[in-house]
């Protein structure tokens, strides 16, 4: 996965230009999930749920600065 399309899909999970309001971070919690469960049991199963995490703390930290952002 190059750069750009790891953004991309972090962008499918983050509105541009707000922080995500609590329904929108469970679903996107959801999904993850979601996607790692489908490895589960298999020699992947650590590695999808690595990098349903890394996903997850990119978006966290968009979330936070866009937070930071609204109280600037």
């Amino acid at each position: 996965m190059t750069i750009q399309q790891r953004h991309t899909e972090v962008n499918k999970y983050f509105p541009p230009g707000r922080a995500l309001n609590d329904e929108e971070w469970e679903k996107c919690i959801s999904d993850f999930r979601k996607s790692a469960d489908q490895w589960k049991g298999t020699n992947l199963e650590r590695f999808a749920g690595d990098v349903s995490m890394a996903f997850l703390d990119d978006i966290e930290r968009v979330h936070k600065a866009w937070i930071r952002r609204g109280n600037d």
